[in-house]
Parts: C-alpha cells; structure tokens; sequence
C-alpha cells in the first residue's frame, strides 16, 4: 500500500464553535459558529441546522480551487 498523502491538496476549514442548550421542557442545542479565517458569525438552532451548515462549508471546500490558503501544511 503506497502513502499519498504528499501529494493531495490539503483542504481545511477552521470554525470556532459555541454550544448550549435553550429552553425547559425540550431543551434544544443553540450553537454559534465562526469562520476563524474571516470572522463571520451564523448562530444556529438544533443540531440538524449545525450539521447542514458544516456539510455545506465542506462541500465549498472541496469545489473551491486550491489556492494558499487551503493548501498550507500544519
């Protein structure tokens, strides 16, 4: 088995994530996210909405072209 792992693209997003739960009888996870790279804000209500907002960001990833910014190593 050969490592490729040289020579594909390395894609990153970086979020910084807030979560806490609202509300007494069903409590309901509230999240605040941010893009680290350009500091936008989306506040988010349950977990459905979180994970379709972070499959679309990876799916604009992913479609983006590779540029510096998403190409660096760690």
């Amino acid at each position: 088995m050969t490592d490729n792992t040289a020579t594909r693209p390395i894609r990153r997003k970086v979020f910084m994530l807030r979560m806490w739960q609202h509300g007494r009888n069903l409590p309901d996870w509230v999240s605040e996210i941010q893009d680290v790279t350009n500091g936008e804000v989306t506040h988010l209500h349950g977990l459905d909405a979180l994970f379709e907002y972070l499959r679309q960001k990876t799916a604009q990833v992913l479609e983006a072209p590779r540029n510096k910014e998403n190409s660096e190593e760690d």
